[in-house]
């Protein structure tokens, strides 16, 4: 699948990550049975000892787009956006799937998410993204588990 539409939109919508002292993004794109193809795009920062990971599944096998984000400490903690924000009373800030939207365009979806991304990264991540603190955030295996 050819996703360079998909990284320019992202490229340019999480530029405000070198702000955050984020290097990157790392890009590659992962396969996997459950979910099919995807772009992984993985930001670094070494002096706060985090990383960000943005998966960027389109909508194929079923499903709708999505978007999944996780943040990672250097310790090997780690968390998923979605569930932080759920777990801080926030669950609707982020669109992270197409569900409700299925006629939202990919460029549309993807702008969106980096809007909203980048609010939440600016207020109430941000201490969690500078390495300032961390919080533990327990997995919402969706009936998965």
């Amino acid at each position: 699948m050819d996703y360079s539409n998909a990284l320019t939109v992202f490229d340019v919508g999480l530029h405000f990550m070198q702000g955050l002292g984020f290097k990157g993004p790392q890009v590659c794109m992962e396969t996997s049975k459950l979910a099919g193809d995807s772009l992984l795009l993985t930001y670094d920062s070494e002096t706060a000892g985090r990383q960000v990971e943005v998966s960027y599944l389109r909508a194929q096998r079923g499903r709708p787009a999505a978007i999944v984000v996780f943040i990672v400490a250097n310790s090997g903690k780690r968390f998923s956006v979605e569930d932080w924000l759920a777990v801080n009373g926030k669950a609707n800030a982020i669109e992270f799937s197409t569900l409700n939207n299925p006629g939202l365009s990919e460029s549309l979806f993807i702008e969106r998410f980096c809007h909203d991304f980048m609010e939440i990264c600016d207020q109430k991540l941000r201490d969690i993204l500078t390495g300032t603190v961390w919080q533990d955030v327990p997995i919402d295996w969706k009936g998965y588990r």
